[in-house]
């Protein structure tokens, strides 16, 4: 009997085995980078946003089996954000992004490449306030022959500003994006659309 990994994924449909080496690649990405501690601490005073500015937060939990595949250093479960269709950051299990926008309505989308759906929710911004979106991940894995596969549900919900601090205190800030290269075709740059780095320490938005 051939009981090698060849001979194995030949019986599989063309679909599934796609579906499989998509998810084995973006299982191996690189870990979301990190802002320094002193940006992180001022982040965590949760300000008010500037004059004519709102704010918006978004982070990631797990169930306790996914932080154990955390701690294991098995999947980090990287998760592009994107305001309006602009690329704002990444975050994973432990971090949390800060960033300014106009007030008005804004689409919010998540893009995790371990996932073969994003998830985008529409809302409306209210100048002063930050608004809190979690992202949950349940994480399983697979194999396929002897390869490990990660796959997952997520949801993406919004939050009070109470429960989402509980999540967020021990968490480190993710560092900010703002590249036109990872942004989507369907990018909308007008005037109060897309989001830029969080006024912290005196900066004003943007800065």
């Amino acid at each position: 009997m051939d009981c090698s990994f060849v001979s194995f994924v030949r019986k599989i449909k063309a679909p599934v085995l796609a579906t499989a080496s998509a998810l084995l690649f973006c299982a191996c990405a690189s870990i979301p980078k990190v802002q320094p501690l002193e940006r992180e601490l001022e982040a965590k005073c949760f300000a008010p946003p500037p004059a004519g500015w709102s704010g918006l937060c978004v982070y990631v939990v797990r169930d306790d089996y996914s932080a154990a595949l955390n701690k294991t250093r098995t999947n980090k479960s990287p998760v592009d954000v994107f305001v309006d269709g602009q690329y704002a950051g990444t975050v994973s299990y432990g971090l949390f992004l800060l960033r300014n926008l106009r007030p008005g309505s804004h689409t919010l989308r998540t893009r995790a490449g371990w996932s073969l759906r994003d998830i985008e929710m529409e809302f409306d911004a209210e100048e002063g306030k930050t608004h809190f979106y979690q992202i949950d991940i349940d994480i399983a894995m697979m194999y396929i022959g002897f390869s490990q596969i990660v796959n997952g549900q997520w949801t993406l919900r919004p939050m009070e500003f109470e429960a989402a601090w509980n999540c967020i205190a021990p968490f480190r800030l993710a560092a900010d994006g703002d590249s036109r290269s990872r942004d989507l075709k369907t990018a909308d740059y007008g005037e109060m659309k897309g989001s830029v780095p969080a006024a912290l320490d005196g900066l004003t938005a943007g800065q």
